[in-house]
């Protein structure tokens, strides 16, 4: 199981758990889930966003297989969803195609992956971290990704550092100012889910009203 950027960079790795497991079982066990339901991993306060009044709570995105909590969503399930809500899987499912993407240029790129180990336990779990840092370090640089992939890939085409650069900023002097002043109220998980789809409808992008099956709101 693992935590991924924006950038199809892992950021938390948790490998040897049995294949029989299912990932919300994985994450209920492994040290990443369990800090993060003790409000131990230090997630910055809520921080202003372009286009929305009122502040965000960061979040981890995961899929239906794990459960919703306090800093962890996942898409909203059922076949009969209203419109905002199939926007809001659509545009939430956007964002997490990041670590999908990751675990397909892992498996592209290492051929161990391919089959099974063949190797001890230990040497197994070395060899899969090992990868994955691989992985980051190959994403650093935009020579080690292959031609084609570079063409496909909007993290390629479409990187502005500057802007990056300036959005980090933004966000790391409201943390300082959050931390400063006294700790809000943190938004329940549903309260969370709704200022987004406010968020996807009041910013939307060109498509994603026929991606979701859906008219306009406007």
């Amino acid at each position: 199981m693992a935590v991924a950027d924006a950038k199809q960079r892992f950021v938390y790795v948790d490998v040897g758990a049995s294949g029989k497991r299912g990932d919300g079982n994985v994450y209920h066990r492994c040290e990443f889930g369990k800090l993060l339901r003790e409000g131990k991993l230090h997630v910055p306060p809520p921080c202003r966003v372009e286009g929305l009044t009122k502040k965000l709570p960061f979040y981890v995105a995961g899929d239906g297989a794990f459960e919703r909590q306090q800093y962890l969503l996942n898409p909203f399930k059922g076949k009969f969803l209203g419109p905002p809500e199939r926007v809001f899987n659509y545009r939430f499912s956007r964002g997490r195609r990041s670590v999908e993407d990751a675990f397909g240029i892992l498996y592209q790129r290492y051929g161990i992956f391919k089959g099974p180990i063949e190797a001890t336990r230990t040497t197994a779990h070395y060899a899969t971290l090992a990868c994955c840092a691989l992985h980051n370090f190959h994403l650093n640089d935009i020579e080690s990704i292959p031609p084609k992939r570079r063409l496909v890939d909007e993290r390629w085409k479409c990187e502005d550092p500057e802007k990056e650069k300036e959005v980090y900023l933004r966000l790391k002097d409201d943390v300082a100012t959050a931390e400063e002043e006294e700790c809000e109220e943190m938004e329940e998980c549903e309260e969370m889910r709704e200022s987004l789809i406010d968020y996807f409808i009041e910013n939307e992008i060109p498509w994603q009203w026929k991606k979701a099956f859906v008219k306009s709101l406007n």
